[in-house]
């Protein structure tokens, strides 16, 4: 029975060993693919976009991957270096690298969604805001503001800001009068900055300077700071009163 058990064990953990570098290769692949299709993208827009939408997904897809090799790996260690006599010791052995690995998996997550988008943000403003080069006279344009580059814009182009849909940048080349327009998918969240003029200014902090009551409105101060220039900045919203909650 001993010996039986003995085999069933060494299979265990070469099955184990083999699928944590079928998983490892997976993570690897994942990444890959990413980074083959990102330089794909021929346009500073196109990457931008790209980015911003599928970045953090393919991480994630890949951290999950990447758990799971470890929590193979620890168990393929662990009943290998140490003895495993009955079938509740190896369920145990399996239980707990499968927890680590879950917890493993929890902190990549947690990472990927609350500190990784704000690195994200700054590489993505980077990309937004480099120079361009005008391709008939070689001169480096210039970035309108969001007050300049109305007059360039279509009606549905502005409605699209108003609304949130989409933000436009318009490069000028001021020496023939050369423009290009460029679309990106925005994120809800920022608002113009009062320094640079810019859409990049994120809410950072949020605090109730008056409690609404059941008759009146309360007031919110919202604290921004701008990814592009580092400037603060403060926005006061209204909270609804309690009675039309």
């Amino acid at each position: 029975m001993d010996n039986n058990f003995d085999i069933f064990v060494d299979h265990w953990h070469q099955v184990v060993v083999i699928w944590s570098q079928i998983l490892l290769g997976c993570s690897v692949l994942i990444l890959m693919y990413y980074f083959i299709v990102l330089n794909m993208k021929r346009s500073l827009v196109e990457q931008y976009n790209f980015i911003s939408t599928n970045e953090i997904k393919y991480l994630w897809y890949a951290g999950m991957s990447l758990s799971l090799t470890f929590a193979f790996f620890l168990n393929s260690s662990i009943v290998r270096v140490h003895v495993t006599r009955t079938e509740f010791i190896l369920g145990v052995k399996t239980f707990v690298s499968l927890i680590i690995g879950l917890l493993f998996a929890s902190a990549i997550k947690t990472y990927l969604n609350v500190y990784y988008p704000f690195r994200l943000e700054k590489r993505l403003n980077k990309l937004r805001f480099r120079s361009r080069i005008s391709p008939k006279t070689g001169v480096e344009m210039r970035l309108l503001t969001e007050k300049e580059e109305d007059v360039h814009l279509t009606k549905e182009m502005i409605e699209h800001e108003n609304i949130r849909a989409y933000e436009y940048d318009v490069w000028l080349d001021e020496t023939n009068g050369e423009k290009i327009i460029e679309k990106y998918e925005v994120n809800r969240h920022l608002i113009i900055c009062n320094e640079c003029n810019y859409r990049t200014a994120r809410d950072i902090k949020e605090e109730v300077v008056k409690e609404p009551s059941e008759t009146e409105q309360g007031e919110m101060m919202k604290h921004y700071e701008c990814s592009y220039c580092g400037h603060r900045q403060q926005k006061k919203s209204p909270i609804a009163a309690l009675s039309t909650n």
